[in-house]
């Protein structure tokens, strides 16, 4: 897993909504480089400088582009000590579930596992993987130092679902609480 993290430096005159596929192209071709894009800014997680010089040259080569980066940070990452159950409440579409998620601690570098102990008498399979989606797609971050959450088991372990929000909040999704 990468461990460090740089922004990238793109010159004014490169339009960043034709760069960023290019850069998605070299991101599938290397495992070991992950491209995170927020509110045009584009950041870069890699090993080390070595892998930051070829990336520079590859896009270089590749492109015709001079890329800069700044000065890279260590990538954080949380996990658990010990297990905990949370809960979840979900409202897509002005239909609501509310489920209850046991999260157990992994052995390190085990990453991310979701799963469901529900039968789809207790929640519809469509709901199941909904949230599993949810979890997967915008994994909750750590609570102590917002870092990318790793080496947790979550588990569905009950839920319920309705079709009609009971709360004036329709079109919120509430965080897992702690």
């Amino acid at each position: 897993q990468p461990v460090l993290r740089y922004d990238m430096v793109v010159p004014k005159d490169i339009p960043l909504r034709t760069f960023i596929p290019r850069l998605r192209e070299l991101v599938m071709e290397d495992p070991l480089l992950y491209l995170d894009v927020r509110d045009e800014r584009v950041s870069v997680s890699v090993m080390g400088e070595f892998q930051l010089e070829i990336l520079r040259a590859t896009i270089k080569s590749r492109f015709d582009v001079d890329v800069d980066f700044t000065e890279g940070s260590l990538i954080y990452k949380e996990t658990i000590r010990d297990a905990v159950i949370g809960y979840g409440h979900f409202e897509p579409l002005r239909h609501y579930a509310e489920v209850h998620i046991l999260m157990e601690p992994l052995p390190r570098g085990a990453g991310i596992e979701i799963s469901s102990d529900l039968s789809v008498n207790e929640l519809v399979i469509n709901w199941q993987k909904t949230i599993i989606s949810t979890i997967t797609d915008d994994l909750p971050k750590g609570v102590l130092t917002g870092s990318e959450l790793t080496d947790i088991r979550f588990t569905l372990i009950s839920g319920k679902a309705h079709t009609a929000a009971p709360f004036p909040c329709v079109g919120k999704i509430f965080p897992l609480q702690f």
